[in-house]
């Protein structure tokens, strides 16, 4: 055999032992590939199965936890409504019994004073009975009689004035005197056309 056959010949050799090399590096690479891919679907279904177990025991606490709460609150309501039935029949036993009133005795009889023999009345009890002045005496005027009064001048100077305007200038609120725009309506003083009011005539 020649040098060129051999070399030819190591040539082939060589080529087939890289092949042989090629393929066994792909068929390791292929399994080293499914391997990882074995564990990494392993890990994926561990972990989710250890969340999915996780995620029950946390529901289940929640659970368990609504239920103490809902059960304590009921407790808390049944305790507060005793105290309150208890409270009020107390209340009820401590509330005193309503009084009777009491029956109105009789004025007594002032004696009638006596006529003198000659039928005259005494100067005395006719005195009693006149004022000191003289004259009778005037009752003041209430509040309600001197705003109507000036309610009255104000529309008289000022006819289709409203309460509004005429509370203003008497410096008093609107409600003090709608009362007594009534009372001046009532005794046909005045005549209301809309919100304004004039003397009637």
């Amino acid at each position: 055999m020649s040098k060129i056959d051999k070399a030819l010949d190591s040539l082939e050799k060589a080529v087939a032992k890289e092949r042989e090399l090629a393929a066994k590096e792909a068929k390791a690479v292929k399994k080293a590939v499914k391997k990882a891919k074995k564990d990494a679907r392993s890990q994926y279904k561990s972990k989710r199965a250890r969340v999915k177990k996780e995620r029950k025991s946390a529901e289940k606490s929640v659970r368990k936890t609504r239920k103490r709460i809902e059960k304590a609150l009921g407790d808390e309501k049944d305790r507060l409504e005793k105290e309150y039935e208890k409270a009020k029949k107390e209340a009820a036993a401590k509330k005193p019994a309503a009084k009777k009133p009491a029956a109105k005795k009789p004025a007594a009889k002032t004696p009638a004073a006596k006529k003198p023999a000659s039928g005259k009345r005494t100067t005395a009890g006719t005195a009693a009975r006149k004022p000191a002045s003289g004259g009778a005496t005037r009752a003041k005027p209430t509040a309600r009689e001197t705003h109507a009064a000036e309610m009255l001048a104000f529309i008289r100077k000022n006819p289709g004035s409203s309460v509004a305007e005429v509370a203003k200038a008497q410096g008093v609120s609107a409600g003090t005197l709608y009362p007594v725009a009534r009372d001046l309506l009532d005794a046909g003083k005045v005549k209301k056309v809309g919100s304004k009011y004039s003397v009637a005539r």
